[in-house]
């Protein structure tokens, strides 16, 4: 049986984004996983509230520094949700950016 994959508006990562509250609990699992980030770098300059939160994880001894700018709350659930593939979907539709 030959599977065809969702339209982009049907994914799981479009569904979950469609919830505050999952885009609320989906940013607190990231951010406490990305305590434990051990090499580089990680700023994450939160633009999806009212105010920019400015976050820092990791070390920047290593020379490697990621800097993204996050726009939307959904990029955390279609990231946690959707893995890779959520997480490209939500860079293409302006969830977020990277200047790396």
């Amino acid at each position: 049986m030959p599977s065809h994959p969702l339209p982009k508006d049907r994914s799981l990562s479009k569904l979950v984004a469609k919830f505050p509250a999952i885009d609320a609990l989906s940013r607190s699992l990231l951010l406490n996983k990305f305590k434990d980030l051990k090499f580089g770098e990680l700023q994450i300059h939160d633009r999806t509230g009212p105010t920019v939160s400015e976050l820092i994880f990791g070390e920047s001894h290593t020379g490697l520094v990621v800097r993204l700018t996050i726009f939307k709350s959904s990029f955390y659930s279609r990231t946690l949700f959707g893995g890779s593939i959520g997480n490209a979907e939500s860079y293409i539709d302006g969830d977020w950016e990277t200047d790396n």
